[in-house]
């Protein structure tokens, strides 16, 4: 993911009921700026998993940024989880986050798995 940073500008007027002053005016400008992470894989694949155990696979995710930490976090889904389910990543950092996969009994349909970067 590449780093976007976007401006936004508002301007502010306000007018006071039964006053007939010049409206006050304030300008409002700020940066947005995304977050730059790098995911070691696109993919997990676990194979075949037998029903109550388990397979690890490792996901490391670096904070490309200089300044900014970063908050990630994961949906729950069934059968997977993610450990942790929660971290900051410090500007420059890595964390290593172990994805796993559980089954419980027969499983029709995956969900998807999103991530969340704050």
């Amino acid at each position: 993911m590449n780093a976007e940073i976007e401006d936004f500008s508002y301007s502010a007027i306000f007018t006071y009921e039964g006053i007939k002053e010049t409206p006050t005016i304030i300008h409002v400008t700020g940066r947005g700026i995304c977050p730059t992470v790098r995911i070691s894989k696109s993919l997990l694949q676990y194979g075949e998993c037998n029903v109550n155990d388990y397979k690890d696979s490792r996901i490391t995710i670096e904070n490309k940024n200089q300044n900014i930490p970063i908050n990630v976090s994961c949906n729950k889904i069934p059968y997977f989880s993610l450990s942790p389910t929660e971290t900051t990543i410090a500007p420059k950092g890595i964390e290593n986050l172990i994805a796993t996969f559980r089954p419980k009994g027969k499983i029709i349909k995956f969900p998807s798995l999103f991530f969340s970067f704050e």
